[in-house]
C-alpha cells in the first residue's frame, strides 16, 4: 500500500510539474502581463497577438501595434527584473514607426492615447525599454501633402524611459540614398529635438517636405542635414541642404532651370542660397540671396537666350535674336516679383534689324514691365522705352532714332523704297487681344523715297494706312 502510496504521489507530483511547465509556458499569462503593462503605460490603444514565453527571461510578440505611432512585428523581448518588469531589451525586426509632418510645417511623433499633454498618467507604470531595430521602416506621414514617404532598411537603437523615447537610426538604399535620423521626443510634454541627415537622396521625393509649395523639382539629388526642435505649438528649424543637377521651375517665373547645383540655409522659414548656379532659357545663371518666404536675390547670368526671353516675356512682339548678359535683383514676391537690372544682348537682330549691342535697363514690378534701352543697330544708333502688363497683354513701346541710314526701314513698315540718312520715330500701342498698332514718323535729308527726291521728306504711318502728300514749296513730302 505504502508502494502505490508513493508511486500515486510521484505521478500526481510529475502531473502538477508538467501542467506548471505548461502554464509557465503558456502564452495565456504572458499574455496578460503584457497587456497589463502596456495598458498602464500607454492607455488601450494598442492591439498584441500570438505571445509566446520562451524560458528562462524572453517573451516573443508576433504583432504589437501602438495606436497610429507604431507597427512591431516578430518583437523578442527578455526582462531584466520580473518583479518590476524592468529594464525591457526588445529585438524588433521589420518594425514599422510613424512620425508626422503637420499642416504647419511641425516634425512629431502621433499623440499617444494615455499619455496626456500636461504629464505622466496617474495609470502609469515607469517602465525602461531598450530596444534594436533590424530592417525597420519609417514612415513619414505628410498632412499637407496628404501622402506617405516610406524609408527602408533602417537600423539602429532606440530607448523608452520616462515617456521620452531617443533613437539613433540610420539606412543606406539600393540607389546610394543614406538617411540617418537621431534625437528625441517626450510624449507628454509633446517636445522634442529631431534631426535628420541624408545623402544623395531623392529631390522629387524630399523638395515638398523641406522647401516652400513655390519650387517645383524635377528631378536630382539633395545632401545635408535638418533639425527641428521645441515644444507644442513653439518649433524652431534648422539646416543645411546642398543640391545636385536639380530640374525645376519657381512659381510665376517662366522656364525651366536645369543642372542646379546649390548651397541651402534654413532658419525657420528664411531659406537662403549661399552660392548657387544652373541653366535658365540657355543661360548659365549664378544666384545668391534669400529665396524664401520672399525672395531678395541677386543674379547674374551669361549667354541667355533673346529669341526665347521675348517668346516667354512678350509673346515674340520684338523678333528678338542674340545673346545676353546681365546683372538682376529679384526682390518683393515670388507671384509678383520685382525685378531690376541690366542686360546687354550682343550681335543679334530685333524686328530683323541687325545689331551689335542692345542695352536693356529693366525695372519689371510683375505682371508690369518697364524697359528702357539703347542700341548699336545695323541702321544706326537708337534708344527707346517699352511699358507692358503680362497679365492683360497689352502695352506701349517708343523708340527714336538720329542720323541713320532708312533703307531698313522701308522694308520693315512696308514703305516704298527710300534712300538716305535720317531721324525716325516709332510709337506702339497694344491692346489686350488685339495686334499691335504702330505709329512711325521721319525725316530723310537729302534721299529718296520710291520715285520722289527732295532736301527733305518728312513722312508718317499709321500700320498699313497711309496717304500721300506734297509741298513743293518746302521740297518734302509728307506720307
Amino acid at each position: 500500500m505504502k508502494k502505490v502510496k508513493k508511486f500515486l504521489i510521484l505521478v500526481f507530483s510529475i502531473v502538477f510539474i508538467l501542467i506548471g511547465i505548461i502554464y509557465i509556458t503558456s502564452p495565456l499569462w504572458v499574455k496578460y502581463v503584457v497587456v497589463y503593462v502596456l495598458n498602464r503605460s500607454f492607455g488601450e490603444s494598442f492591439k498584441v497577438e500570438d505571445v509566446r514565453y520562451i524560458f528562462p527571461n524572453k517573451i516573443q510578440i508576433a504583432k504589437l501595434e501602438l495606436g497610429n505611432f507604431a507597427l512591431f512585428t516578430n518583437v523578442s523581448l527578455s526582462v531584466g527584473d520580473a518583479i518590476k518588469l524592468s529594464p525591457i531589451t526588445l529585438e524588433f525586426i521589420k518594425p514599422k514607426i510613424i512620425i508626422i509632418h503637420d499642416e504647419k510645417g511641425e516634425w512629431k511623433f502621433p499623440e499617444i492615447p494615455g499619455i496626456g499633454k500636461s504629464g505622466t498618467s496617474s495609470q502609469n507604470i515607469n517602465i525602461e525599454i531598450k530596444g534594436k531595430i533590424k530592417d525597420g521602416i519609417f514612415v513619414i506621414r505628410d498632412l499637407k501633402l496628404k501622402k506617405d514617404i516610406e524609408i527602408n532598411k533602417v537600423n539602429g537603437d532606440l530607448s523608452y524611459k520616462n515617456q521620452v523615447i531617443n533613437y539613433d537610426v540610420a539606412t543606406i538604399l539600393a540607389d546610394g540614398q543614406n538617411i540617418k535620423a537621431y534625437g528625441y521626443y517626450n510624449f507628454s510634454k509633446l517636445s522634442g529635438d529631431l534631426t535628420f541627415e541624408f545623402k544623395n537622396t531623392n529631390a522629387t521625393i524630399w523638395a515638398p517636405i523641406f522647401l516652400p509649395d513655390i519650387f517645383k523639382v524635377e528631378k536630382g539629388t539633395f545632401s545635408g542635414w535638418f533639425n527641428t526642435k521645441g515644444d507644442k505649438d513653439k518649433w524652431s528649424y534648422s539646416g543645411e541642404m546642398d543640391t545636385k543637377e536639380v530640374k525645376g521651375s519657381i512659381s510665376g517665373v517662366p522656364g525651366t532651370i536645369e543642372n542646379v547645383c546649390m548651397k541651402v540655409k534654413i532658419n525657420n522659414e528664411n531659406i537662403s542660397v549661399v552660392q548657387g548656379d544652373g541653366v535658365w532659357f540657355e543661360a548659365s545663371v549664378n544666384f545668391s540671396g534669400k529665396v524664401a518666404p520672399d525672395p531678395d536675390i541677386q543674379v547674374s547670368f551669361k549667354n541667355l537666350n533673346g529669341e526665347k526671353i521675348d517668346k516667354e516675356f512678350l509673346n515674340s512682339s520684338l523678333k528678338l535674336k542674340g545673346k545676353g548678359e546681365g546683372n538682376l535683383i529679384i526682390k518683393n514676391s515670388w507671384d509678383k516679383p520685382w525685378i531690376s537690372g541690366e542686360v546687354y544682348i550682343k550681335d543679334g537682330t530685333i524686328y530683323d534689324i541687325k545689331f551689335d549691342n542692345i542695352a536693356l535697363n529693366l525695372d519689371a514690378k510683375i505682371p508690369g514691365l518697364l524697359v528702357s534701352f539703347t542700341g548699336d543697330l545695323e541702321i544706326g544708333k537708337a534708344s527707346g522705352n517699352m511699358n507692358y502688363d503680362l497679365e492683360k497683354n497689352s502695352g506701349k513701346f517708343y523708340l527714336s532714332a538720329e542720323n541713320i541710314r532708312l533703307e531698313k526701314i522701308s522694308k520693315l513698315f512696308n514703305l516704298p523704297d527710300i534712300e538716305g540718312k535720317g531721324s525716325l520715330v516709332v510709337k506702339g500701342n497694344k491692346e489686350a487681344s488685339k495686334g499691335w498698332k504702330v505709329f512711325v514718323d521721319g525725316v530723310i535729308e537729302n534721299g529718296k523715297m520710291g520715285d520722289y527726291s527732295a532736301e527733305k521728306i518728312i513722312f508718317s504711318l499709321e500700320n498699313e494706312e497711309r496717304s500721300l502728300n506734297f509741298d513743293l514749296l518746302r521740297n518734302s513730302v509728307f506720307f
